[in-house]
């Protein structure tokens, strides 16, 4: 995967400072990582719809984890997946 960087004009020294606070505070990662992680929410989420603002969550945790995002959609399609078959009972079979 191709990597880019990305300059932020504007960001003084007390916003950045309190960035670093919180990352500190509530997260595991670094700042590049934590901004990273933004970016995809904030990109992901809405393109989502409401499942992805409700799995937002989930895929941050998962991230701190070390899982790919791959592993988390493949959790999420399973666990929707026996849910679903929880409320409407097995699939029925296909016909040759």
């Amino acid at each position: 995967m191709a990597t880019h960087t990305i300059k932020v004009t504007g960001v003084g020294d007390g916003l950045l400072e309190l960035l670093d606070r919180r990352i500190r505070e509530q997260h595991s990662t670094g700042r590049a990582e934590y901004i990273r992680e933004l970016i995809r929410r904030d990109v992901l989420a809405p393109a989502l719809g409401p499942i992805g603002e409700l799995l937002a969550p989930v895929h941050q945790e998962g991230h701190e984890r070390g899982y790919t995002e791959a592993d988390i959609d493949r959790f999420a399609q399973d666990a929707m997946a026996a849910r679903r078959h929880e409320r409407r009972g097995p699939a029925p079979e296909a016909t040759p």
